[in-house]
């Protein structure tokens, strides 16, 4: 039987078939979501060894004042440590929850420098001129740095990562501002209130 000159050869085929493509249709894993992910890793573990610290520390502390500060800062650690290390695990796995953690996370943080900007402008008449700069300094590079990983996990290959390339970006952060918001609220309250006076 004579071989077909115009049928391709049969290794050929095989060997295109085998090429590696991406897992399930899914776009390939972002170099920032690597970074990302080892990054709130860390600081979920972090956030969990502080948290150990501060409920050591309560045996230590029995003033009033001293013990709801020290169960405000578990608290506040229990649930960063949480936030880190499940939104680590979620964007290394590809999640639609993890990325909504991750940018929950990074909408939170912007507004909680927003914040901080907004109360210390009522202390600004009480520091120095050189205390003023460090601080807007600093402020303004947290802010630029949170505001950035944001954008990035709002770009379209790693929204496409997590197959979320339909997902409009001002109906994303509407829910997550308003979260954000409620919690900053709640926290803003709770120092001004609760721990500024002994229970």
């Amino acid at each position: 039987m004579d071989v077909n000159p115009y049928q391709p050869p049969a290794e050929s085929a095989a060997s295109l078939a085998e090429e590696p493509g991406p897992a399930n249709g899914r776009a390939p894993r972002p170099v920032g979501i690597w970074i990302l992910a080892g990054l709130h890793l860390l600081a979920g573990l972090l956030f969990a060894t502080a948290a150990g610290l501060f409920v050591w520390q309560l045996d230590r502390f029995r003033a009033d004042l001293m013990e709801a500060f020290l169960w405000f800062a578990f608290v506040v650690a229990s649930i960063m440590a949480l936030i880190g290390l499940s939104s680590s695990v979620g964007l290394w796995r590809g999640a639609r929850w993890g990325w909504w953690i991750a940018s929950f996370y990074y909408v939170w943080a912007v507004l909680g420098v927003v914040a901080d900007f907004l109360a210390m402008m009522s202390r600004m008449s009480f520091m120095d001129t050189e205390s003023i700069a460090v601080v807007l300094a600093g402020k303004l590079v947290q802010l630029v740095i949170h505001a950035l990983i944001l954008a990035y996990l709002f770009k379209r290959n790693v929204r496409a990562f997590y197959r979320l390339q339909s997902l409009r970006v001002d109906r994303a952060l509407i829910p997550l501002v308003v979260i954000a918001v409620i919690l900053l609220t709640v926290t803003y309250y709770v120092t001004s209130t609760q721990l500024a006076n002994p229970l």
